[in-house]
């Protein structure tokens, strides 16, 4: 067999195992040239090889004229393109529609001499990912919650305690290590929470259930409290003791906590760090100010999407998954609010949100 023989079959098993889902057109009809194995079984047996993509599509695939579109401005423009997610209706064989969400990326491909020859799809399933993110964060809480309940049990005997019986050296070491679990063990409880909001928000079923008249400031105040144990200053400034509205109180509290523990993270140790509280007529709003990193005009372009992280080298040791920005702009967009940010790279950044205040405030 020769040494091209071997890179075509290579890259046919390659393509057979790949976990999404090919498809290849070529020439400016975008005529269906090849799909891989899992794009087969989505098309039930249908015939589709040498076919027009839009009349593949119109046919097959409800919403499709996205991807028709999209298809012909990255042929004609040489250009790449993503629709983030789309509900694509299948059609089964027995006549009815299978509903799934997928996020398509669409990619130019090139002859010889480099011109654009045809389009390759690219489809990622994200319904199969939904499903295994929210039934992974459910096995994980039930013996998380566990875990936690009893190192708080044992946290607590062990400072009632105080080492009466034990050395005050092998005393400390013991209780910093419980500290240990219980800080870590809440931190993957959050991280399991965040997954679950994912999947929430991607399933449209994330909603605000306990919206009551919440204080804004008595909130930001006893956020701030939490952070007590922060090496840094954290100072408030607002000329209101009380700003009213209508709010879910706890994931308000869940976006504060993000911007000031991001503001922590990615501070050096001693800077100062600011929280203002601020209304007009229509709204209030509020800022967290820190004097860290920053994050560079491009990649401020992206810092509320899903996954995504401003790495530099200032902060490549922070940990994250890069969900809490993406969370907490959903929520503040729940609310009826929107949320930005303003940043120098070296300088620092501040984070605002804004939310409506009810007619009666």
């Amino acid at each position: 067999m020769s040494e091209l023989e071997n890179e075509r079959v290579l890259l046919a098993e390659m393509v057979e195992l790949a976990p999404f889902y090919i498809m290849v057109l070529r020439g400016q009809h975008l005529l269906v040239e090849a799909f891989n194995p899992r794009f087969a079984r989505l098309l039930k047996g249908r015939e589709i090889q040498g076919r027009p993509l839009e009349i593949v599509f119109e046919h097959s695939w409800e919403n499709g004229i996205p991807i028709i579109r999209a298809a012909h401005e990255v042929y004609e423009q040489n250009v790449r393109r993503i629709i983030p997610r789309i509900l694509t209706r299948l059609p089964n064989i027995d006549g009815g529609y299978t509903e799934s969400y997928f996020a398509y990326t669409l990619v130019p491909s090139h002859d010889a001499r480099g011109n654009v020859s045809g389009v390759i799809i690219y489809a990622v399933d994200e319904t199969e990912q939904d499903e295994f993110l929210s039934l992974a964060s459910h096995e994980l809480r039930t013996p998380l919650t566990s875990i936690i309940g009893y190192a708080v049990l044992l946290q607590r005997s062990l400072k009632r305690l105080g080492g009466a019986k034990t050395p005050k050296s092998d005393f400390a070491r013991e209780l910093h290590i419980l500290d240990m679990i219980v800080l870590q063990s809440r931190r993957l409880s959050l991280l399991i929470e965040e997954m679950l909001d994912i999947t929430r928000i991607r399933s449209e079923q994330f909603e605000l259930k306990h919206k009551e008249n919440v204080n804004i400031v008595e909130l930001v105040r006893r956020v701030l409290e939490q952070q007590n144990n922060s090496s840094h200053a954290i100072t408030l400034v607002a000329q209101d003791v009380e700003i009213t509205g209508n709010y879910d109180e706890g994931r308000l509290e869940q976006v504060l906590i993000n911007l000031i523990s991001n503001a922590i993270k990615y501070s050096p140790a001693g800077k100062p760090i600011e929280v203002r509280i601020e209304r007009n007529k229509h709204e209030v709003t509020i800022a967290v100010k820190d004097e860290g990193v920053g994050i560079s005009e491009e990649q401020q372009k992206y810092i509320f999407e899903r996954f995504y992280r401003a790495n530099t080298d200032a902060n490549a040791e922070i940990e994250g998954l890069g969900l809490g920005l993406y969370i907490a702009h959903e929520i503040v967009a729940r609310h009826g609010g929107r949320m930005w940010l303003e940043s120098k790279l070296g300088k620092g950044s501040t984070f605002y949100f804004s939310l409506p205040l009810t007619k009666n405030d």
